[in-house]
């Protein structure tokens, strides 16, 4: 998980994949929070506002926050075009997002969350959750890898 995270023109396989998003959520953890309407959606308009204040959270570098922008905008955009609303919440709930069910915020943010955990949280085995995961970076992979061809 501590991996370094490599531009999008440098990855290869879905290990660089699965740091690029470990990293996103890391970056988005130390913005100000986002109000939810209905679902948690971090993914949509994360840019602070001008007059945001964050108090003691440090400070990311340029590439860090376009790195994570990527992962929001292009990535995100592309699995929510091919993955049900569960399996996307899986991937939030699994990087450490708060998440919010029936209009409460139930967890907040936390670092990587393990696969036991996960498959409790959404009645499945942890090894089906994985899989489900893995599902998730193939896409990103196979969308990326056609783009590089072009």
């Amino acid at each position: 998980m501590n991996e370094e995270v490599k531009d999008t023109k440098d990855i290869l396989n879905t290990a660089d994949i699965e740091a690029r998003i470990y990293h996103a959520f890391e970056v988005f953890k130390y913005l100000p929070p986002v109000k939810p309407q209905g679902y948690f959606n971090i993914f949509r308009f994360i840019k602070p506002e001008p007059g945001d204040v964050v108090e003691q959270k440090p400070v990311f570098c340029t590439r860090d926050y376009t790195l994570a922008e990527e992962v929001a905008l292009q990535w995100w955009d592309w699995l929510h075009n091919r993955l049900d609303l569960e399996t996307l919440e899986l991937i939030k709930y699994r990087c450490g997002a708060p998440i919010i069910k029936g209009g409460k915020q139930i967890y907040n943010w936390t670092h990587v969350r393990r696969w036991k955990m996960v498959g409790a949280e959404f009645g499945i085995h942890r090894n089906i959750a994985r899989k489900k995961w893995n599902k998730a970076l193939n896409i990103i992979l196979e969308v990326l890898k056609s783009a590089k061809k072009c």
